[in-house]
């Protein structure tokens, strides 16, 4: 039957890259771009059709956000610290501190990048304000955090977001 719709097991219409397994769940099925094709899944088609329009409009805006969900704040920093060389070796030395003391073993430094918000980062530094550190110490962590997500945004890894970057005023 030339010309009919694709339809699921109760009868609503897919669209495209969309299909059904025979176990129940949903698939869409995208390429990314630089040719690579993904498949995302999901018991219930809403919620895959939510997935879907984050994934076009990230593809629309130019992000990787498949790639952005893998990179946590530690990766980024590490990428950011091992390609900016036009800092001190002193200063690098008192940011890598700094990240090995209060990033690296913490919550948000395994949190991928993606799901970084601006009131996460507001959390974890008045954390560490209460924990007695003084805030020109956060602004030195700062100086080295902005930048890193900076690099995320010029990366297209996230999107171009003011609050990303700026953390402490």
């Amino acid at each position: 039957m030339a010309g009919s719709k694709r339809t699921d097991n109760k009868g609503r219409i897919l669209k495209i890259g969309e299909s059904q397994r025979k176990d129940g769940r949903y698939q869409f099925q995208y390429t990314d771009s630089t040719g690579k094709r993904h498949c995302i899944y999901d018991m219930n088609l809403s919620k895959l059709r939510e997935k879907e329009k984050k994934i076009l409009n990230d593809l629309e805006d130019g992000i990787r956000s498949m790639d952005s969900k893998k990179i946590t704040l530690i990766d980024l920093v590490e990428m950011y610290l091992e390609n900016h060389r036009s800092i001190r070796e002193s200063t690098e030395i008192s940011y890598r501190k700094i990240f090995n003391v209060h990033i690296k073993d913490s919550s948000i430094g395994k949190k991928s990048i993606c799901n970084i918000k601006n009131s996460d980062m507001l959390k974890f530094y008045n954390g560490l304000l209460d924990k007695g550190l003084s805030s020109g110490y956060l602004h030195i962590m700062n100086a080295f955090l902005s930048p890193a997500f900076e690099l995320a945004v010029d990366d297209d890894l996230i999107p171009n977001a003011d609050a990303h970057c700026q953390f402490i005023q």
